[in-house]
């Protein structure tokens, strides 16, 4: 059985190698967050430790607008 949060990280992204990383992120204590974008692949280290994310690349879809009715 899955874990129940399994489907969660897909709404995130997906691991990545870490030879695609555009850049590394040097994580240190009491760092809380930081800044990716959208479709962005980058590396996290911690001491020796490295491992790569994928970011979901956000999709907007645009809406279909509705020619004005010709009807009388």
């Amino acid at each position: 059985m899955a874990p129940a949060n399994s489907g969660t990280a897909a709404l995130y992204g997906s691991p990545a190698e870490v030879s695609t990383a555009a850049r590394t992120i040097l994580l240190s204590p009491g760092m809380k967050y930081v800044n990716v974008a959208s479709g962005e692949t980058v590396a996290f280290q911690s001491g020796s430790q490295i491992t790569a994310w994928t970011f979901a690349e956000i999709v907007t879809e645009a809406r279909p607008t509705l020619a004005p009715s010709s009807r009388k």
